[in-house]
């Protein structure tokens, strides 16, 4: 039983390698001559991987299904919180009196996935339901000045401007500019006055150059001010960071 086991592992492996290698998929009979055994057999493992969602029939034939890209993107985001923690901790070390946070795009809102506070600055959290509004914070401006149109054409749907943006905002016009500055410089830094925090945010891009996730930081004003050149400081630290993390 054992032996059969594996090897039924053995082929869902196969079976897996030998539709990714097509380009339009494999017909069950073209898969049951690769592995060597009969279309029912061959059958009996593709539904059981259909089962879970590792391929899919389409057009009579059988290809990767949605389950590989998600378990891609499962690692890839591991591996993005994993590398982010160790650049949160180098930048904690070197600024304590700021927070950091890390978020994500997730649907249609800002997720944040990681918080370094100067509560608890050495462990990484990993909250659950903290998000950022799009008009208010660094990270949110951020998001709007680097993602792509269809992806920004979806934030203005999900959050409207004048709705959310108009109480913050005079104009659509003047956070154009804002956006425009943002990816000039290449960070964003929360803009209204009355705040009592200095709150600063960086991307961090896929080799690709499309933005994947923020890099936040905030400190109340007042600290700030008693150390000159803290500010283009740790914005040079954090884009420095930003790169290290894949």
């Amino acid at each position: 039983m054992k032996d059969n086991l594996v090897q039924s592992l053995s082929r869902g492996i196969d079976i897996l390698r030998f539709i990714a290698e097509s380009e339009d998929g494999r017909r069950v009979n073209e898969i049951a001559d690769e592995i060597g055994v009969k279309p029912p057999a061959a059958y009996n493992l593709i539904r059981t991987l259909a089962s879970r969602g590792l391929v899919e029939k389409r057009n009579s034939k059988y290809q990767l299904g949605p389950a590989i890209a998600d378990l891609a993107s499962s690692h890839l985001k591991r591996r993005l919180i994993t590398s982010a923690k160790k650049s949160m901790m180098s930048l904690s070390t070197k600024f304590p009196e700021f927070s950091f946070v890390l978020s994500e795009l997730s649907g249609r809102e800002i997720s944040v996935r990681l918080l370094l506070s100067t509560d608890c600055p050495s462990y990484v959290q990993e909250p659950s339901g903290m998000s950022f509004q799009f008009y208010a914070t660094a990270s949110g401006l951020l998001f709007q000045a680097f993602v792509d149109d269809e992806t920004l054409e979806t934030i203005r749907e999900s959050s409207p401007f004048s709705e959310d943006g108009i109480k913050l905002w005079n104009s659509l016009d003047e956070l154009e500019k804002s956006l425009l500055k943002i990816r000039k410089e290449g960070h964003a830094v929360k803009p209204f006055d009355e705040s009592s925090l200095f709150a600063v945010a960086v991307p961090v891009f896929n080799d690709k150059r499309r933005v994947i996730a923020a890099i936040g930081a905030s400190v109340r004003k007042k600290i700030l001010q008693e150390k000159a050149g803290c500010d283009k400081e740790i914005i040079r630290c954090m884009k420095e960071e930003a790169l290290k993390i894949k």
